[in-house]
């Protein structure tokens, strides 16, 4: 009977460890994942904040039963992410919001036309340092996963981060092949007058002679 106690006790024992070695795990995937994502754009890193973690925690737990990516109306920065079964880590999630850096145009401070970045420039948010995030399986199988941040980034007529010089010539790229393209557009509307032009010189010569 004392031995079955003793193997009661380190059983629960054992679990608590494994437990706490996950969630380890877990928050150094996120804070990696976000802090080599500001890196690239030379901001500071981000150190975990348990507060937060527990915040996104209370509220992926009120989305179990919808597991539908709702904002928050907290005063901390947010980011949601739904996965699958296999999707479901902290590096996919991340990934995932990472994935709007192509539609972000940093010297303009806008999002491509009809695109979303504001989860990117929340992940990379300058004064955004202090980061904590929740894993919480939904009724339905999928993971809601939650990222709160300190400070709160997506400031309305703020920047994220101060635009590279790399940045400045993908920006300047962007606009000469926007000028190109209406350049060869024009060109090829003025050809077409040309054109049309011509035929009507043709039919006025031909009505000419006929009469």
């Amino acid at each position: 009977m004392g031995f079955s106690k003793v193997a009661f006790s380190l059983a629960i024992v054992s679990a608590i460890c494994l437990s706490t070695i996950h969630l380890a795990q877990a928050q150094n995937e996120y804070l990696g994942s976000h802090n080599a994502a500001r890196a690239a754009v030379r901001v500071p890193r981000m150190s975990w904040n348990q507060t937060l973690a527990s915040y996104s925690q209370r509220y992926a737990s009120q989305h179990v039963r919808d597991c539908r990516p709702i904002p928050p109306s907290g005063p901390y920065g947010w980011n949601i992410y739904i996965g699958t079964r296999g999707r479901d880590t902290p590096s996919a999630a991340v990934a995932s919001w990472m994935s709007e850096k192509q539609y972000y145009r940093c010297p303009s401070n806008t999002c491509a036309a009809g695109r979303t970045c504001s989860h990117y420039t929340q992940v990379v948010w300058s004064t955004s340092t202090q980061l904590g995030c929740a894993r919480m399986r939904c009724n339905n199988g999928n993971y809601f996963i939650m990222c709160s941040y300190y400070r709160r980034g997506n400031q309305r007529g703020q920047r994220p981060y101060r635009c590279g010089r790399e940045e400045a010539m993908e920006a300047v790229k962007g606009a000469m092949e926007d000028l190109v393209e209406v350049a060869v557009e024009e060109a090829m509307e003025g050809t077409v007058e040309i054109a049309e032009e011509e035929v009507v010189d043709v039919e006025e010569n031909v009505i000419a002679q006929v009469v």
